[in-house]
């Protein structure tokens, strides 16, 4: 459920103020926090009806690890490929198996390493949660 929809040139002049306890505030600090938030634009959803979502800032992951992940998803691709390039030479009579191996091997150590930075990235998500 959306809330009131503004007209494209208002703006946020106007205020309201609420007095709360301090258990409150430190309860509002709280879960804007979790959703990512200020603190205004959390108590300015929730009273609009919009929805607000726990997790905002646990799921922003750390971009060297998205790049990490990124550049291993590239390595793989370049062994997919080379797989592929056996198998059309295996398939054409050519015979390769040592080459195989070599790519047995190369899935392995690269499935390690993806293995690690996505541990890394658990731990990272586990620890801003």
């Amino acid at each position: 459920m959306s809330g009131p929809e503004r007209a494209p040139r208002e703006n946020r002049d106007d205020v309201i103020r609420a007095r709360v306890t301090t258990s409150e505030k430190a309860y509002v600090q709280c879960q804007a926090e979790a959703a990512g938030l200020s603190e205004a634009e959390y108590l300015r959803r929730r009273s609009l009806d919009y929805r607000v979502t726990a997790g905002g800032a646990a799921r922003r992951a750390d971009p060297a690890l998205i790049t990490e992940l990124n550049r291993l998803g590239l390595e793989m691709s370049a062994i997919g490929n080379n797989a592929n390039q056996l198998a059309r030479s295996m398939n054409s009579g050519r015979r390769f198996r040592s080459r195989w191996e070599d790519v047995a091997d190369e899935i392995e150590r690269l499935r390690a390493r993806v293995e690690g930075v996505l541990e890394r990235v658990v731990l990272d998500q586990e620890g801003s949660a």
